[in-house]
């Protein structure tokens, strides 16, 4: 349940990312930029953050087990 709910979150934020950046994906696009151009260029930032998240959170976790 949790995953669907923070899958749910990264849906959202990254629909509200690309919802705020509309023109510079529209300039894109007509400039002749591919679809997976303008897919990497609004999931980097949500990569980066899953990144940092995993990083922390598995020491974490690993200490957790141990415990």
């Amino acid at each position: 349940m949790a995953i669907f709910i923070s899958c749910l979150g990264l849906f959202g934020l990254s629909a509200y990312s690309a919802k705020l950046r509309i023109k510079e994906i529209r300039v894109r696009k007509v400039l002749g930029a591919s679809v997976g151009s303008v897919t990497f260029l609004l999931s980097k930032d949500f990569i980066v953050l899953v990144l940092i998240a995993i990083f922390i959170s598995l020491p974490l976790a690993w200490w957790a087990m141990e415990k």
